[in-house]
């Protein structure tokens, strides 16, 4: 079976048309990133840290002489070396790189992904991206202090590219050595700092699927990390591609299962170049025939307004697209008028037309202390009063674990972080709709 054969079709067609649609996250690993050019195609962190060995004895590397977080925790060790010695190797070595890319990075820079989560602190992505004509927002997290990143709704042409073990262009900021490691770990899943609540929002969404690329499976951290992001209990399929060492590890079976069950993750032992490739093809191939946008909901369902935080942005989007799926309208502040006089205007004349008010609450929610959300929420609240016991106009609704909003307390909040939950939320208004259309009947 030749490799290109170890995707059905289907599954081309699959992730061709889940990249197209936005909800296919591409996350790299060290081993995608290579010296461009070059045969053997060696990734930069095995390089950097032969550089860096130069420096030590190599009885003191022999046990991972290519694994740079070892061998850059021995550097430390030396006598006459600190952290500024090694921050100012690292940053020297990349600098010869800065404004470079390789031709597996141009080809996924063409295709519409919109987060990226890179491992490793070259620009090979971002170089890319601008040669094929976008924009991206190149941000990355320090896992030492608090740096409030704030990242926008990401789209096709200005792709959101985050660095999640630190930037080049902040050294204190770099994940280099073992210990920095069990430092970041610690300090992700106490979230001190937290990351941006765009990519805890991606990975923690189930309907979510993800595209790994030399992500090193193998290494013991990456379940620690794929459990604080709660990248489990997905309902999408993901799609990791290994290096042939993954597959040669005597564990990867056991590897294979865990996080197949677990997150649904599939492995392949494919050519990243050819994969990406084909990918690209099939992409091309699915815009060309036209993706069938879903029905839009009969003009007499009811029209639900989705109050929500700002940082909730992208979630909620999502909801409005599976709510109109299943026969709904929904009205959604796409023009982000919140926060002018327009939107003051607005309030009042969109509430009265809505049937219902759906607010989504959430710990970003919880934490706003100003918000036109307060706003729309109490102008719905006097509105509720004018209902017959027994019917809804607001419904409160939780896309995680929360304790809620004080004013909504004594109304029942619907769980909407599964499919099960969503079906529930669109049965109950219903349910509500039908009897609010036949109580004029019933009373005589």
């Amino acid at each position: 079976m030749s490799e290109k054969e170890l995707l059905s079709q289907h599954d081309w067609r699959r992730l061709a048309r889940t990249v197209q649609s936005g909800n296919c996250v591409l996350v790299l690993g060290p081993g995608v990133a290579v010296e461009p050019g070059k045969e053997p195609r060696t990734p930069l962190t095995a390089l950097l840290a032969r550089s860096i060995s130069d420096e030590l004895e190599e009885s003191d590397i022999s046990a991972a002489p290519d694994t740079l977080a070892h061998v850059a925790q021995v550097y430390l060790h030396q006598p006459d070396r600190d952290r500024v010695d090694l921050e100012l190797a690292v940053a020297d070595f990349y600098e010869h790189y800065k404004d470079q890319t390789t031709s597996l990075h141009t080809e996924l820079a063409a295709l519409p992904f919109t987060l990226c989560v890179t491992t490793t602190p070259d620009a090979f992505l971002a170089n890319a991206f601008r040669q094929v004509g976008k924009q991206p927002l190149v941000e990355y997290y320090n896992y030492r202090k608090e740096r409030n990143v704030r990242l926008p709704e990401p789209d096709a042409a200005r792709p959101v590219l985050f660095s999640l073990y630190g930037s080049i262009e902040d050294l204190d900021s770099l994940v280099l050595t073992e210990s920095d490691l069990l430092d970041f770990l610690v300090n992700v899943i106490n979230k001190t700092p937290p990351l941006p609540s765009l990519l805890t929002a991606r990975f923690g969404d189930p309907d979510i699927s993800f595209l790994f690329l030399g992500f090193g499976f193998h290494r013991w951290y990456v379940r620690i990390l794929l459990h604080v992001l709660q990248a489990h209990g997905h309902r999408a399929r993901s799609l990791a591609l290994e290096d042939p060492g993954f597959f040669a590890d005597p564990r990867h079976s056991e590897m294979a299962v865990f996080y197949g069950r677990e997150h649904l993750i599939g492995f392949r032992k494919l050519s990243w170049r050819d994969f990406v490739t084909e990918l690209r093809q099939n992409h091309e191939a699915l815009v060309g025939q036209g993706v069938a946008a879903p029905p839009e909901p009969p003009p007499e369902a009811p029209l639900l307004f989705l109050c929500h935080a700002h940082e909730d942005k992208s979630a909620v989007a999502r909801l409005a697209e599976q709510l109109q799926a299943l026969g709904l309208r929904v009205w959604l502040d796409k023009q982000d008028l919140r926060g002018g006089d327009e939107w003051d205007r607005l309030i009042p004349a969109v509430l009265q037309k809505a049937a219902y008010v759906i607010v989504v609450e959430s710990p970003r929610l919880q934490r706003r202390v100003e918000s036109y959300v307060y706003k729309e929420i109490r102008i719905a609240l006097e509105r509720q009063q004018r209902f017959a016991p027994g019917f809804r106009y607001i419904i409160p609704v939780s896309l995680e674990e929360c304790g809620g909003i004080d004013e909504l307390k004594q109304l029942h909040a619907v769980d909407i972080s599964s499919a099960a939950g969503i079906r529930t939320l669109v049965d109950a208004i219903n349910d509500d709709w039908t009897r609010r259309n036949v109580a004029p009947e019933m009373g005589g």
